[in-house]
C-alpha cells in the first residue's frame, strides 16, 4: 500500500511539474461576445475590461475588472466592478475555446505571446482606438513564428490603423518629456488597386 500511495504522488508531482501555467493580460472593449460569456448586462456602461487569464493544460481561470475608465490613470470610477470564473478549454489547431456552463468564447493564438478574440465564425473582433481585443502574455518569449496566415488584400489606395500604446518605444517621444500613452493613426499607402506599399 505504502508503495502504491508513493508512486501515486510520484506521478502527481511530474504531472504538476509538467503542466505550464500561462499568463494573459490585455484591456478591451466591450463587445456583445465578450459581455455575455462574462455575464455583463448588454445596458452596463463600459469604458473597456481589464483580463487577466490564465491557461494550464485544460483549465482556465478568469479574473476581469470592468467599467468607466477614469481619466489619465488606469483605473475605473470607484474601482469598477469584477467578475471572476474558471473552467475548461479546449484548444484545436490555434484556436482556443473557453467554456463556462452552456456558454464559451473564442481566442486565436497569433503566436506564443498573443491571443486574440474572436467572433463566432472565428473572424477577428475589430477593436477600437482605445483598446483592441488582444491579449498578451505576461512572460513573452522570443518568437518570428506567427499561427495565422492573413488573407491577401488589394488596396484601393491605403489602409488606416488606430490605437493606443505605452510610452516606451524608443525615438517617438523626446527624453525627459512627460508621456503618459501614446495614440497612434497610421495610414499606410499603395499604388492604386495593389498590393505594393509605397508609403505611409
Amino acid at each position: 500500500m505504502k508503495i502504491f500511495a508513493t508512486l501515486l504522488s510520484m506521478i502527481v508531482f511530474v504531472f504538476c511539474a509538467n503542466s505550464k501555467e500561462t499568463n494573459y493580460t490585455a484591456s478591451t472593449p466591450a463587445g456583445s461576445i465578450v459581455r455575455t460569456f462574462l455575464g455583463i448586462s448588454l445596458t452596463d456602461s463600459i469604458d473597456f475590461i481589464r483580463w487577466k487569464l490564465s491557461l494550464t493544460d485544460n483549465k482556465y481561470s478568469l479574473e476581469c475588472n470592468y467599467g468607466i475608465g477614469k481619466p489619465n490613470t488606469n483605473g475605473f470610477y470607484n474601482g469598477g466592478k469584477k467578475v471572476s470564473f474558471s473552467g475548461f478549454v479546449k484548444k484545436e489547431n490555434n484556436i482556443y475555446t473557453l467554456i463556462n456552463g452552456s456558454k464559451s468564447l473564442k481566442f486565436a493564438e497569433l503566436n506564443l505571446n498573443l491571443l486574440h478574440l474572436l467572433n463566432n465564425d472565428n473572424t477577428l473582433l475589430v477593436g477600437n482606438g482605445g483598446w483592441s481585443y488582444v491579449l498578451n502574455s505576461l512572460t513573452p518569449t522570443a518568437t518570428s513564428k506567427f499561427s495565422i496566415i492573413a488573407k491577401p488584400m488589394v488596396l484601393k489606395d491605403s489602409i488606416a490603423f488606430e490605437g493606443r500604446t505605452p510610452c516606451g518605444i524608443p525615438n517617438i517621444i523626446e527624453a525627459g518629456k512627460e508621456c503618459y500613452k501614446l495614440k497612434w493613426y497610421l495610414v499606410l499607402y499603395s499604388k492604386k488597386m495593389s498590393r505594393l506599399l509605397t508609403g505611409y
